[in-house]
């Protein structure tokens, strides 16, 4: 019998200590499932938070982009583009006769626009087309805005068969 009184004593603590050992896991299984959740909630914070810094990196790039193409555009004097206009010219074989200045326009908030007309020679519609297309993309921002062509009419004694009156826009960004 004491025998049978040890082992039902034993019995006893082994299931009261298996019912404190469950009692432990699952409060330990909440505490961990608690804590699993702020570890979820913080990774896709900082997943959050780490995509809003990209976009902040790329706004910046982008604020730094638009600060060089100001600068590189926005010379503010309206004679600051004749030397620009005269070296196009001369790498393209294209000889400038006349440019004369017209009335300046303020087409929009931000930008000005001056006018002006050229009088241009060139030897073949080649070296005059490409004088055109390299006007129309530099970077200091030409269009123009009216053009005809015409032979020369003294051209065989001449070097330039070509005459054209242009009439180009430098557009230039205000502040």
């Amino acid at each position: 019998m004491m025998l049978m009184d040890d082992m039902v004593i034993k019995l006893q603590k082994n299931i009261l200590n298996i019912a404190v050992l469950g009692v432990m896991v699952i409060f330990a299984y909440k505490i961990f499932a608690a804590q699993q959740k702020q570890v979820e909630a913080i990774k896709a914070q900082t997943e959050m938070e780490s995509q809003k810094s990209a976009v902040l990196t790329q706004i910046s790039q982008s604020e730094k982009k638009i600060k060089n193409l100001r600068r590189l555009i926005n010379n503010k004097d309206e004679a600051a583009f004749l030397p620009t206009l005269n070296a196009i010219a001369r790498d393209h074989q294209v000889k400038i006769n006349v440019i004369k200045p017209l009335p300046s326009e303020q087409r929009a908030a931000g930008y000005s626009t001056y006018p002006f007309a050229i009088s241009i020679a060139a030897d073949n519609y080649h070296a005059f087309g490409k004088f055109v297309s390299a006007l129309e993309s530099h970077p200091f921002m030409f269009s123009i805005d009216r053009m005809s062509v015409h032979p020369d009419p003294s051209r065989e004694s001449r070097r330039y068969k070509l005459q054209a009156e242009l009439e180009v826009s430098a557009i230039l960004l205000r502040d």
